[in-house]
């Protein structure tokens, strides 16, 4: 909601799927009834509001165009085709967020990005992982990859593909993402964009009460036979040299039987199907990543 230096509420936005769907406009309302004028969104696959819409008005009232990194050129080339693309007054563009129209900067919770510099204005309160030296740079914005990659909380690049998967799991298993943007764990899986249509009710509801609330899906990886079945060993994380080391699958000895690095699998599961081995030598494993799948 916005307000005035009066108190009075100017302008409320209806938001679902970690989109702004509409917008009521109250310093336009109907001066019999009361009610707003509202204006609706259309969005691209990353989530970008590309064009906003009146239903009483023949064509779109702004509409956008952004390069990779969301700095916005609509101005430039819009015109021709929509010559009314930025009458409305839109604070929300590159990816749905907030756009500080002042400074050209982004709010993106944790951080303010400057689509010009393609970069944030400070550093990475995250500090990354050791095995992908992308997310060590300190100011980098999804990854170099802004075609596939969001940011929405300024900590870390979420692949717009990990949506759809996490879609595919959730609608064909049940498995429970809870709470749109509660915690790092499903960040990654919950996704503003087409993609996150594939969650309809009927999985969320359904994956509520088979997979139990707030269980968070997570990614595993596993050298070796082909599937995942009940009791295999498996690697917290994407499948990279560094979890296949981990894993101790270059070992042809050892108790453990050798797998090369050309059959890794990833997977998507229940982070409570996970399980700590036990033992002396179990608890050295776990140190290491390595957990056992008992769904």
């Amino acid at each position: 909601m916005e307000f005035d230096n009066s108190g009075s509420l100017t302008r409320s936005y209806v938001h679902a799927n970690a989109q702004v769907l509409s917008q009521d406009d109250y310093t336009q309302a109907d001066p019999v009834t009361g009610e707003p004028n509202r204006y609706y969104y259309i969005h691209d696959r990353l989530g970008s509001v590309r064009i906003v819409y009146h239903p009483a008005m023949a064509e779109p009232i702004n509409s956008y165009t952004y390069d990779p990194y969301g700095q916005d050129f609509a101005s430039e080339c819009s015109p021709i085709v929509y010559p009314n693309q930025q009458t409305q007054y839109n604070p929300f563009k590159f990816t749905g967020q907030w756009h500080d129209s002042e400074f050209n900067h982004y709010y993106l919770r944790a951080r303010m990005y400057d689509p010009f510099m393609a970069r944030f204005t400070t550093r990475d309160p995250v500090f990354g992982k050791a095995d992908e030296c992308l997310t060590l740079h300190k100011y980098l914005f999804s990854l170099n990859d802004p075609v596939n990659n969001l940011d929405p909380s300024g900590k870390s690049a979420i692949n717009i593909m990990a949506g759809l998967e996490a879609a595919a799991t959730v609608y064909a298993t049940g498995l429970t993402i809870a709470t749109v943007g509660a915690d790092l764990g499903n960040l990654d899986l919950i996704i503003a964009g087409g993609y996150v249509q594939q969650l309809s009710g009927l999985a969320f509801a359904w994956g509520y009460a088979t997979a139990g609330a707030g269980d968070k899906v997570v990614r595993v990886s596993r050298w070796g036979k082909p599937g995942l079945g009940k009791g295999d060993w498996v690697m917290k994380g994407k499948a990279n040299y560094l979890n296949w080391i981990f894993s101790g699958k270059l070992q042809p000895g050892m108790t453990n039987q050798f797998a090369s690095y050309k059959t890794a699998q990833e997977f998507l599961v229940n982070s409570s199907d996970l399980v700590w081995p036990s033992g002396f030598f179990g608890f050295m494993k776990g140190l290491l990543g390595q957990r056992r799948y008992m769904p």
